[in-house]
């Protein structure tokens, strides 16, 4: 290889290539407005399959990622129970139980 081939090509700009997700991604985000921001990624697999994306759940979890979108969990459950172990109030022992 001569010496000025070399030195083009390091000096030659990079094109950015086009991002092949861009379709993906745009779809990604409105499937997961479109579902209240709650589900994860099982659902929003089905339905980017249902607009013809052909993903499956590792590619549709690092779009997920890589666009900072993740679904809610659910709140803490309250304990009910009539032990005292923690601050709630403790309902009244109707039944006269021993417990």
């Amino acid at each position: 290889m001569a010496c000025s081939v070399f030195y083009d090509f390091k000096h030659r700009q990079v094109s950015p290539a086009p991002d092949a997700d861009a379709v993906v991604r745009q779809d990604l985000r409105a499937c997961h407005t479109a579902r209240r921001e709650i589900d994860g990624c099982p659902l929003l697999v089905k339905d980017l399959r249902d607009l013809d994306h052909p993903v499956g759940p590792k590619r549709v979890v690092i779009l997920t990622r890589e666009e900072g979108l993740c679904g809610k969990s659910k709140g803490c459950v309250k304990p009910r129970t009539i032990h005292g172990g923690h601050a709630l109030l403790v309902p009244e022992n109707l039944l006269e139980r021993r417990y």
